[in-house]
């Protein structure tokens, strides 16, 4: 595998979805994965993990497979199995979902859940669909109608879970993320949120990119463009007033800022000419 050219992905702001209907030659290999999550639902067929730990895992009908961020993507179609048709979601949770991602581990990187009734599996295959059908969607909540089905689908899969009593994430992490989100308008410093949350500046960081899969600083700048674009999309506030509404300086910085991570202008992306 090691050998093998590095599959590319472009990034993403919340979630990008796919539904995949593969052959015996389909592999997927980013040796430092990506920044965000990746589910996996096996729909039909067979597909196989590999991990750094040197195991491999084959995954059949009914089985999901979440790989965090920095894990090794190295996973293709089970050679025996010929084929491989898997529902597929990258995306950046929400502070709420963090304790809903606490699956057991297969291996280093490699988390693992079945539901082992036919009637829960049908129940989670058709809500990671409605996943997948509101990734598709145009409308202008298609994001957070996706994300929602996406919550709703961890919720679903929490009874299955045989760590959801157990699942602990650092409440200190998620009170950041939730001051963030309520906070867009005012300074947010590295050191600020540091302090918010009683660590160091240097381990602070350190434990929010181990949770969220990404720096502060780039969750701060994802969420602050993430909510002007649903401003666009949904109000007839100027650009000006939307800079000020989710933290920037000036209308030239967001444009700058929204750009880069857009590929648009504010006011092209508002007239529908996202990229």
């Amino acid at each position: 595998m090691a050998e093998r050219p590095i599959t590319p992905r472009r990034p993403i702001d919340e979630i990008l979805t796919g539904l995949f209907h593969m052959g015996p030659s389909y592999y997927s290999w980013r040796p430092a994965g990506t920044n965000d999550y990746l589910l996996i639902y096996t729909v039909a067929g067979g597909g196989r993990f590999g991990t750094r730990g040197g195991t491999a895992f084959d995954s059949r009908e009914g089985d999901f497979v979440l790989l965090p961020p920095g894990s090794m993507h190295n996973y293709g179609t089970e050679p025996t199995a010929g084929r491989w048709n898997l529902l597929w979601a990258h995306f950046h949770p929400r502070a709420e979902w963090l304790p809903l991602l606490d699956w057991p581990s297969l291996d280093e990187g490699l988390l693992h859940l079945r539901a082992d009734d036919v009637a829960s599996q049908h129940a989670l295959h058709a809500q990671f669909g409605l996943v997948h059908e509101s990734a598709l969607s145009t409308g202008p909540f298609r994001t957070r109608l996706a994300m929602n089905a996406l919550e709703r689908l961890f919720l679903l899969c929490g009874p299955h879970n045989p760590r959801q009593t157990q699942a602990q994430v650092d409440s200190r992490i998620r009170g950041v993320m939730d001051h963030v989100a309520k906070h867009l308008q005012d300074a947010l410093t590295l050191e600020s949120l540091a302090e918010l949350s009683g660590l160091s500046v240097s381990r602070f960081g350190h434990l929010f990119k181990e949770a969220v899969g990404c720096s502060p600083v780039e969750y701060i700048e994802r969420t602050r463009v993430n909510r002007a674009r649903e401003l666009l999309r949904m109000t007839l506030l100027s650009v000006k007033e939307i800079a000020r509404q989710v933290g920037y300086s000036s209308q030239f910085y967001l444009s700058l800022r929204f750009k880069k991570r857009v590929g648009v202008s504010p006011s092209a992306y508002r007239e529908g000419k996202q990229s």
